[in-house]
C-alpha cells in the first residue's frame, strides 16, 4: 500500500533540482533503480528476494515541494516501509545533511522512533544503526546490482570490496571568483566533486574522490549509471558497465591480491560467469546458476592438476574429473560432505583402476587393471587393510591375515 513514510518539517533552503540530485546519490547508494523523474520528484524501485526464487517489487518516491517563501519541503511516500526503517541512520544523517532556512527540527515518520542522539532532536528514518541493509556478501554471491548502484557515491564496487560508510553529500562546485585586471591563466583546478551536464541539464557524467579513491560514473539519457571506472583505497582498479535497468552486466577488475577477474551478470544482476587467475597465476572459469551460485568450476592447482568440478546447492564439489602432469586422469563422486564415494583412475604407466568407498572415506573395493592386462580385485576391512585379492591371470584367491600374511591361497 502506497502512503506518506516519513517527511522533514523544516524548508530545506535548496532548489527541487538540487534537492532530487542529492537524493539520486542516496537512493542508488541504497540499491535502488531510477524509473523516474520529474521537477519535483525522483520515483525508485528496489528488488527485494522473496525465498529462494522470487522477487518482490518494492518503490518510494522522494518528493520535494516548492514553498511560497523560498526552499522546499521533502516527503517520502511509497511502499517500501520497510526499506526505510532499515535505513535509519542514513536517511537520518542525509536530513541532517541538507540546509535548513531554519534551525534544524524534527523529522516526521509514522513508522520510527525518536533518536535521543542529536540535539537536534530529528526523528530517525528507521531503528538502529546496525541495520543497514548494505552488507558485503562473499565476492561470488555479491549482488552486482548492489555494488553498481553504490559507485556514484564513490563506494568501492571492486572484486572482495568490503561495505564502507560514505557520506551521502556529493559538493557543489565553488564558482569562480569573478577576473581581476591582471591576466592569469589557471592551468589547476581542484574539487571533490564534477558533475557534468547537457544542455539541458540533465546529469550525464559524474566525477568524484573519496577516501584516497576516485570514482567516475557515466549516464545515460534516463542518467541513470551505465559506466563505471574506479580506483579502491589500495590503487587497484574497476572498470563496469550496466544496463538500463542498473544491472551491472561486465565487470574488468584488479582484485586485491593483484589477480585480474572479468565478471558476466545476467538480466536479474546475478554474477553467472567469472574468469579469473587464482592467486595472479593459476587460470580458473567459475559459472553460476540463475541464483548466482557457484555450480561449476575449471581450474589450474598449484601442482599443475588441472580440475573441473561440479558443485550442488551448497558450493561442495559433487563431481570431479582431473588430469595431471604426467597424463593421469581421474574421476570422482563424492557425498554431499565431499566425501569420495567412486572414483576412477588411468595412470601414466597404462594401469587403471576403480575404487569404491564406505561412509569413512576408505577404499573398500578395488578394481585394478595391470599394464599386462590382467584384472585383479583386493577387498580390504574397515581399517583399510587388505584381507582378500582376487586375480584373474593365473586365477587365485589369497586370503590375508590382519599383519599382512597369507593364511589361505587357492590354488
Amino acid at each position: 500500500m502506497h502512503g506518506e513514510l516519513g517527511s522533514i518539517k523544516e524548508t530545506i533552503d535548496l532548489s527541487p533540482r538540487e534537492v532530487l540530485d542529492r537524493a539520486y546519490a542516496l537512493l542508488m547508494q541504497q540499491g535502488y533503480s531510477i524509473a523516474q523523474r520529474t521537477d519535483t520528484s525522483l520515483a525508485a524501485n528496489r528488488r527485494k528476494r522473496e525465498g529462494m526464487f522470487g522477487h518482490s517489487l518494492r518503490s518510494l518516491t522522494v518528493v520535494a515541494l516548492p514553498q511560497p517563501q523560498g526552499g522546499v519541503q521533502i516527503k517520502l511516500r511509497g511502499d517500501d516501509r520497510e526499506g526505510v526503517q532499515e535505513r535509519q541512520a542514513e536517511w537520518s544523517e542525509w536530513a541532517e545533511s541538507l540546509p535548513k532556512k531554519e534551525e534544524v527540527g524534527e523529522v516526521d515518520s509514522g513508522t520510527t522512533q525518536r533518536s535521543q542522539a542529536t540535539s537536534s532532536d530529528t526523528e530517525a528514518l528507521a531503528t538502529s544503526e546496525e541495520q543497514r541493509a548494505w552488507a558485503p556478501a562473499a565476492p561470488w554471491e555479491r549482488k552486482l546490482r548492489a555494488t553498481a548502484a553504490k559507485a556514484e557515491q564513490g563506494v568501492d564496487f571492486s572484486i572482495g570490496a568490503e561495505a564502507e560508510e560514505t557520506s551521502t553529500h556529493v559538493p557543489e562546485i565553488e564558482e569562480p571568483e569573478a577576473p581581476s585586471d591582471e591576466k592569469t591563466t589557471s592551468k589547476v583546478v581542484e574539487a571533490e566533486s564534477f558533475r557534468l551536464v547537457n544542455n539541458r541539464g540533465e546529469l550525464r557524467a559524474l566525477l568524484t574522490a573519496h577516501d584516497d579513491s576516485p570514482h567516475l560514473a557515466f549516464m545515460d539519457q534516463e542518467e541513470k549509471v551505465r559506466l563505471m571506472l574506479n580506483t579502491n583505497s589500495e590503487g587497484n582498479p574497476t572498470v563496469a558497465m550496466t544496463d538500463d535497468k542498473g544491472n551491472i552486466r561486465v565487470r574488468l577488475a584488479v582484485g586485491h591480491d593483484g589477480s585480474p577477474v572479468l565478471d558476466f551478470g545476467d538480466n536479474n544482476a546475478e554474477l553467472r560467469f567469472r574468469l579469473s587467475l587464482e592467486d595472479g597465476e593459476r587460470p580458473q572459469i567459475s559459472i553460476g546458476d540463475e541464483q548466482g551460485t557457484p555450480r561449476a568450476a575449471l581450474k589450474e592447482n598449484p601442482d599443475g592438476q588441472f580440475v573441473l568440478g561440479f558443485l550442488d546447492d551448497n558450493g561442495e564439489a559433487r563431481v570431479v574429473i582431473g588430469l595431471e602432469p604426467d597424463g593421469a586422469s581421474s574421476l570422482n563422486f563424492r557425498n554431499e560432505n565431499g566425501d569420495n564415494r567412486i572414483t576412477l583412475l588411468s595412470n601414466s604407466d597404462d594401469t587403471q583402476g576403480l575404487l569404491l568407498y564406505d561412509r569413512n572415506n576408505r577404499p573398500r573395493l578395488v578394481l585394478h587393471m595391470g599394464s599386462d592386462g590382467e584384472p585383479m580385485i583386493t577387498l580390504t576391512n574397515n581399517e583399510g587393510e587388505m584381507r582378500t585379492i582376487l586375480r584373474a591371470g593365473d586365477p587365485n584367491m589369497i586370503l590375508l591375515d590382519s599383519e599382512g600374511n597369507v593364511i589361505w591361497r587357492e590354488p
